[in-house]
């Protein structure tokens, strides 16, 4: 997944946020590693969860909700590193 197809994803536009959106992806790409999965851009659930970790970081920086409450990128994506883990299937 290339920078263009992340901010599609994200509905991004312009280039301001391009180093800010390299180091999440660099970021959810080492996060999904720790877990267990294989990076896989071919698996379109690979790069669902990729663009999802990126679109929290993107909308909570600080990884905090609005009322203050710690987000854990973990518990949002548990269900796709399953999925990551028990399908090498890509869709």
């Amino acid at each position: 997944m290339d920078l263009d197809e992340l901010k599609l994803f994200l509905k991004v536009d312009g280039n301001d946020l391009d180093v800010i959106l390299t180091g999440y992806k660099e970021d959810a790409e080492s996060f999904l590693l720790n877990a267990g999965a294989t990076q896989d851009y071919t698996n379109s659930r690979y790069k669902v969860a990729v663009s999802v970790y990126c679109g929290i970081l993107l909308r909570y920086p600080a990884m905090m909700d609005d009322r203050g409450n710690p987000i854990d990128p973990a518990v949002i994506l548990k269900g796709t590193i399953a999925q990551l883990r028990l399908s090498p299937v890509t869709v």
